[in-house]
């Protein structure tokens, strides 16, 4: 009987095999609407991101960066492989869409703008070991 119960807490707590998981997330109000997002170890995650206004989406740790806009849902989409809780920041205003050109900085522009370079911490990715 001991065994049996060993085998089950074993596979209770065991990684198993990796999952493909799929999140939706909404940027609103500079807010997400999932505050920790939970994966496992070489689980692929797929975020499909949209916001109400454009900026840039950035995950710490695995450094991804993405431009998102209000018009249009980006897909992040990564393997999981590194362990521990990393930071999801948006940039607000440092996106852009397709049909807009890049801004390109004015020389003369005072680049102490608090917009510009605003980072708000809007949730965090937490990834378990397998």
């Amino acid at each position: 009987m001991a065994i049996v119960a060993l085998m089950a807490l074993i596979s209770a707590c065991g990684g198993g095999d990796p999952e493909e998981l799929t999140f939706d997330l909404e940027i609103k109000d500079r807010q997400l609407n999932i505050g920790v997002i939970e994966a496992k170890q070489d689980d692929t995650v797929t975020l499909n991101i949209s916001s109400d206004e454009p900026g840039e989406f950035h995950l710490h740790g695995y450094d991804y960066e993405e431009d998102i806009s209000p018009d249009a849902v980006t897909a992040l989409v990564f393997e999981a492989n590194a362990t521990g809780k990393f930071n999801i920041t948006f940039h607000p205003g440092s996106g852009h869409t397709e049909d807009e050109e890049p801004v390109v900085a004015d020389e003369s522009h005072d680049h102490d703008d608090a917009e510009e370079e605003e980072d708000v911490l809007i949730g965090s990715l937490e990834v378990q070991p397998r």
